[in-house]
């Protein structure tokens, strides 16, 4: 036996094992190699930039419908009854900052990061004749744009309005496509089909049981509608409907021109004046005279006192029998009491109405003032009762009010009233607290500016507070007299010292020749007879 047939008899693992490395490495090589002569078709004409942007352009588009949206809802549930535009073409409007300060929507921000413009946003709700338009207004850092909302109250709202179930919202100018929604029709007869108060097909008795109203004794567009609902005659109508009115009679009385006598009768002028006018009564008067009669002397006027300014004055003629007191009365103008008086002087503040979160320099605090950023040196910029980071330069008395600025405010402390009598005819002066800003303020173009001194260091995220120039009122008060009429009396008396004789007679009221001989009034009075 040969060396190579020992071999190949005794070793046939080996030669497989070498076989299968050798077909393993061929594979790796393969597969190495075969993407580098094959080159994959590679679409040029794609523009990625303008895919790019078309991606963005939706994102800004999403972004600012989202703000509509949000503004939107919050119109909507702030349009109560109560708040809703009363008549036909009357409208009501909201700034976002008006929207921010009531705590019915929090600030928006567009793509850029950057705070919607809380003045030129806006929501105005319009009242039509049978409902209402919402107009939603945006303007943020790069476009203002707007939709119309049709509100009113329909069947399927939850809440007094909802939003009118025509469209999905589109912002004017968005080439995003919407899908249309179905619109519903509740009550209503559309191309001859009838439609039930659930929106859904119905026959026309359901139609007319369901949203048709029923008219019970009532006159409308000339039909009657008689007792029962039911379109009737007219003769029906007055039948069913009416009630002829009872015969009303009139007792002396003149009516539409007619004389009616003390029976009810139509009569003539003359008959009436016969049977209802009464003959005027006559009367006589008792006069008395006492003779002999002694009085004593009159008392010395009393010392004056307080009564109620209904006393009368007594001025009665010493002749008279029954003139025994006398009394006069003095009315005069009198401090009765105090009472607080309220002076009040307006003038312009500056309130923090928003807070916002921005991106900043982290090297920098910020504050926004009447639309204006600044970039302050201290870590808060608050003003206020509290004066943090302010300091006081003094006080001074003004008879304008002064107005604040990002760096100076003022706080009202009281009324000068030194030139007031017991009232002021005019507004005193009022004096104030001046305070100073401590730190530095930076007006910036930008929370991210760098052109400020220092460098801007990381950009992070802050809250912003937004202040707003507001009116406020300052009130002083003061505790002043109140005048009043105070009425005094003073009296005087005699007695009877001797009756005397008293005689009585009867006679026409205003006698003269009677009172001229000292006879008076008793009081007393009959019906002349004839």
């Amino acid at each position: 036996m040969n060396t190579e047939d020992y071999e190949n008899r005794g070793f046939p693992i080996r030669n497989f094992l070498i076989k299968l490395i050798l077909i393993v490495i061929f594979v790796f090589l393969l597969v190495w190699l075969l993407p580098k002569f094959i080159v994959p078709a590679i679409n040029k004409n794609i523009n990625w930039d303008s895919k790019y942007t078309e991606q963005l352009d939706a994102l800004t588009s999403q972004i600012f419908a989202d703000n509509l949206e949000k503004m939107k809802q919050a119109a909507i549930s702030y349009y109560t009854d109560e708040r809703l535009p009363q008549n036909v073409g009357d409208s009501k409007t909201m700034t976002l900052s008006d929207m921010i300060g009531l705590k019915i929507i929090t600030p928006l921000v567009d793509k850029n990061n950057k705070a919607v413009d809380v003045e030129k946003s806006y929501v105005k709700i319009t009242k039509t004749e049978d409902e209402y338009i919402l107009k939603v207004n945006i303007k943020d850092s790069e476009k203002e744009d707007y939709i119309l909302v049709h509100l009113g109250c329909y069947n399927y709202c939850d809440s007094y309005i909802c939003e009118k179930k025509q469209t999905d919202v589109i912002v004017k100018g968005d080439k995003t496509p919407t899908t249309p929604v179905v619109e519903k029709h509740y009550c209503k007869i559309v191309n001859g089909k009838y439609y039930g108060k659930n929106g859904n097909v119905v026959d026309k008795t359901t139609y007319e049981n369901e949203c048709v109203t029923k008219r019970y004794c009532e006159i409308v567009n000339g039909t009657y509608y008689g007792k029962t609902g039911n379109v009737v005659d007219k003769e029906t109508y007055e039948n069913e409907c009416t009630t002829k009115p009872p015969e009303v009679k009139y007792y002396c009385e003149i009516v539409d021109g007619k004389y009616y006598d003390k029976n009810g009768n139509v009569v003539s002028k003359e008959d009436y004046e016969k049977s209802c006018k009464e003959p005027e009564k006559e009367y006589i008067y008792e006069y008395a005279k006492t003779t002999g009669a002694t009085f004593s002397e009159w008392t010395k006027w009393s010392s004056w006192g307080k009564v109620s300014c209904d006393t009368k004055e007594i001025n009665c003629s010493d002749k008279d029998i029954t003139c025994l007191k006398k009394l006069q009365r003095l009315n005069r103008k009198e401090k009765i009491g105090t009472y607080e008086k309220e002076y009040v002087k307006t003038r312009k503040v500056q309130v923090q109405t928003a807070t916002y979160e921005q991106k900043s320099c982290a090297n920098y605090n910020y504050v926004i003032i009447n639309k204006t950023t600044y970039a302050v040196s201290t870590a808060s910029y608050v003003g206020g009762s509290s004066m943090a980071g302010w300091s006081l330069v003094g006080t001074g008395v003004y008879a304008n009010p002064p107005v604040s600025t990002a760096g100076h405010t003022y706080v009202f402390r009281g009324a000068d009233f030194g030139y007031c009598s017991d009232t002021c005819q005019t507004l005193p002066d009022f004096y104030y607290d001046e305070y100073q800003y401590d730190g530095s303020m930076s007006e910036v173009s930008s929370t991210t500016s760098t052109t400020v001194e220092a460098t801007c260091g990381e950009i992070v995220t802050k809250q912003i507070p937004v202040f707003s120039t507001i009116t406020v009122s300052d009130v002083a008060t003061r505790t002043e007299p109140l005048y009043g009429t105070v009425c005094y009396a003073s009296t005087k008396t005699r007695t009877i010292t001797s009756q005397g004789e008293t005689k009585k007679t009867w006679s026409k009221y205003n006698d003269t020749s009677l009172l001229n001989d000292g006879w008076y009034y008793t009081g007393n009075k009959k019906e002349v007879t004839k």
